[in-house]
């Protein structure tokens, strides 16, 4: 499984477990395609200072922080 799709498995797992976390819906980004998801992990398309972090428990990824720098 690659980068940005443990991403999007991540984050579409935490919008249904937290909604009100978050200033979008799993409905929304459920229909996002490929790209979208590919683009976000992108670092030409993100802050400069911005950095998706992935948590692993025994080599399986539970868990998903996106720091950013002010």
């Amino acid at each position: 499984m690659s980068d940005w799709e443990i991403y999007r498995r991540l984050r579409l797992l935490a919008l249904q477990d937290s909604p009100d976390s978050f200033g979008s819906t799993y409905e929304r980004e459920a229909e996002f395609t490929d790209e979208e998801w590919i683009s976000r992990l992108n670092a030409s398309n993100r802050a400069k200072h911005a950095l998706p972090l992935i948590a692993e428990l025994d080599g399986v990824a539970v868990g998903l922080a996106w720091g950013t720098d002010p």
